[in-house]
């Protein structure tokens, strides 16, 4: 179930026991509670985050709830306790709280399984691309067509072997998907058409191919998965998670999952729809500055590398003269010519950025991920560095990670684009929606200090 219904949750379960066991007194009363409440429910998901999937799903339900909020409760009764603030919660409304946040997730937790199992999800097809032609294929292809819900897109079937060995041993039925070509033509199928999911379906016992195999395919940034036969015991004690009927052993993951996805983008519309009023106001006076200082256009846009490899439009308030924008790219120094007296003091307090939040609201932006880079830029690093491509695994960002720790400036060297990397690398593996919260609080303070700025 996604983590913001437990959120909800555990603040319905503070309000309802603050009115059946909440001080009298709102003075003393209620903020406490607001606060207390939201604390405890953004604990009790800090905890579920930090479980994986697949042990969540060895333990009984009524076990992994009280072990959750059983954890919250006792980490912020003893950060009240340490605060000198217990006094103002009453034992009783922590342990009602407590009981009314195990129910409700309980009864939520229940609620979404069988909505799931009865193939009502709304959650988006999951388009697929399998490697691999041989029996394993062809079982996880029987698997995928008999799951419920029909949540699976099966696009394309790839193999090194010969095209002509596969109209000899396999059924080319329309029902069938095709066979597309070998992995390099994967890739190339990857840059036109987008994908979710790589299953690589081989014998397990063909460790090598498949490690060769994984280290070819990795330039794509989508969740690589093995396919683990039923009719091979040699597994059985892996943590697996389940696709259909299917067992899949992840080895590359998506950092952030379908409903996370969800939640971020909301988060995303709705802080957008709430700074947009206010900010236009600061965008009025920096556009009649722009058109009165120097001529040529309002706004400067440059072809940016997105999520999953797709470009998109990257759209700035303009910042040099009109005859420097065009042309070849060349990344910005400090005290550059080109830059107008007014891109100065824009790009001090990255106010030249504004615009980007058309970005965010139209989707090809979130507000916090890795920077995008221009797409020549991309192209050089593509070669030089390894795991350059891994950045494409989340949709691109406003500010990011690398921003807060001091690269926010120019990366005129491979060594500052490697750190960059390794920044842009720890996000996406350690992506929370508290992480975003706190890297949008502390772009704020870096921006008013006009830090790196260029």
């Amino acid at each position: 179930m996604p983590i913001i219904i437990h959120v909800l949750v555990g603040i319905l379960a503070a309000g309802l026991a603050d009115a059946l066991w909440g001080d009298p007194s709102p003075l003393i009363s209620l903020p406490y509670v607001a606060v207390t409440g939201v604390n405890l429910s953004f604990m009790a998901c800090f905890f579920h985050l930090k479980r994986t999937r697949f042990e969540s799903e060895q333990q009984p339900l009524i076990q992994r709830l009280l072990v959750t909020w059983g954890k919250a409760l006792l980490v912020t009764a003893a950060l009240l306790y340490l605060s000198g603030a217990s006094a103002a919660i009453s034992p009783h409304w922590l342990m009602g709280w407590f009981s009314l946040s195990v129910i409700g997730s309980g009864l939520m937790d229940l609620g979404f399984l069988q909505f799931r199992r009865r193939g009502h999800s709304n959650l988006p097809v999951c388009r697929i691309a399998i490697v691999g032609s041989g029996p394993e294929a062809q079982r996880l292809i029987d698997h995928l067509s008999r799951a419920k819900g029909g949540h699976y897109q099966i696009l394309g079937v790839f193999d090194d072997r010969r095209t002509e060995r596969f109209k000899e041993d396999h059924d080319t039925s329309e029902h069938r998907p095709k066979v597309l070509g070998n992995t390099e033509d994967l890739i190339e199928f990857s840059k036109t058409t987008p994908l979710d999911r790589i299953i690589i379906a081989l014998p397990i016992r063909s460790n090598s191919k498949i490690h060769d195999l994984i280290q070819t395919i990795r330039v794509i940034p989508v969740q690589i998965d093995i396919y683990l036969s039923p009719f091979n015991n040699a597994h059985h004690d892996l943590a697996y998670e389940q696709l259909g009927r299917a067992a899949m052993l992840r080895v590359v993951r998506t950092p952030i999952g379908p409903w996370s996805l969800v939640v971020k983008r909301m988060m995303d519309l709705v802080l957008t729809s709430l700074a947009i009023p206010f900010l236009a106001l600061i965008c009025l006076p920096i556009a009649l500055a722009i058109k009165i200082e120097s001529k040529g256009p309002l706004f400067y846009h440059q072809m940016r590398g997105g999520y999953q490899s797709q470009r998109f439009r990257l759209y700035k308030f303009r910042t040099m003269f009109e005859n420097d924008v065009a042309g070849k790219m060349v990344q910005v120094t400090a005290n550059d010519p080109r830059i107008t007296p007014v891109g100065k003091i824009l790009r001090r307090f990255s106010l030249d950025e504004l615009p980007q939040l058309f970005n965010v609201f139209i989707g090809d932006l979130s507000l916090v991920g890795p920077r995008p880079h221009a797409t020549e830029m991309d192209e050089v690093y593509l070669d030089q560095l390894d795991q350059y491509i891994s950045r494409y695994r989340v949709k691109p960002g406003l500010t990011g990670w690398a921003q807060i720790h001091g690269l926010r400036g120019i990366t005129d060297t491979p060594e500052k684009m490697k750190k960059r990397l390794r920044y842009d690398l720890y996000y996406i593996d350690h992506w929370s929606l508290g992480l975003d919260l706190l890297i949008l609080l502390r772009t704020f303070r870096i921006v008013m200090n006009g830090r790196n700025a260029v």
